[in-house]
Formats: structure tokens, C-alpha cells, sequence
């Protein structure tokens, strides 16, 4: 299975796991699919090819994804966390989880 990543939360943290996510996309099994950021400044340099996204429920609907990565401040970590389970996504989150 192909792992396709939506990443929420692109500033610093997010733009790091960006760049680690494109170094391990040459193997074939894993991609940055989407991206999610509330502010709009952040999305200015996402790659061509990866979907945009400024609410994670949209994110989360999304059916080219499977998997996501939560990059968001802390206190968001919780809805983030429940909202991804009822998306029934495969869920990587930032300590503290």
C-alpha cells in the first residue's frame, strides 16, 4: 500500500516533515498528497501536484489520501487526532500525542 500523506499544520515543523516526506517519495511507497494550513502565507511554496487545503475537515474528506500527519500547535492535537480516527485515516501526531 502506497502511503499517501496529508499533512496539516505547513509552518516550520510542517515544512520539515515536507521536505523529509520528498526525500523518501523516491522508493515509490510514500507521497505528500495535501497539505493544510489556516494561514494562506504558509501555502505559498507547496509543491505543484499537492492538493491545498485551508480547513483539515476538508482535508480529512479527502479520498486521495490515507494517512496523516498532524503538525499543528499542541492544544489541537485532540480534535485533530479524534476528527483523522472518524476519517478512518492512518495517523501520525507530534508529541504530545
Amino acid at each position: 500500500m502506497k502511503i499517501k500523506i496529508g499533512l496539516l499544520g505547513y509552518g516550520f515543523m510542517g515544512h520539515n516533515h515536507a521536505a523529509r516526506i520528498k526525500e523518501l517519495e523516491c522508493n515509490g511507497e510514500m507521497e505528500l498528497t495535501a497539505v493544510c494550513d489556516r494561514d494562506e502565507r504558509q501555502l505559498s511554496d507547496v509543491p505543484d501536484k499537492v492538493s491545498l487545503y485551508h480547513d483539515m475537515n476538508d482535508l480529512f474528506k479527502d479520498p486521495d489520501i490515507n494517512t496523516v500527519l498532524i503538525a499543528i500547535p499542541n492544544h489541537l492535537h485532540k480534535e485533530a487526532v479524534i476528527k483523522a480516527a472518524q476519517a478512518k485515516l492512518h495517523i501520525l501526531c507530534e508529541k504530545p500525542v
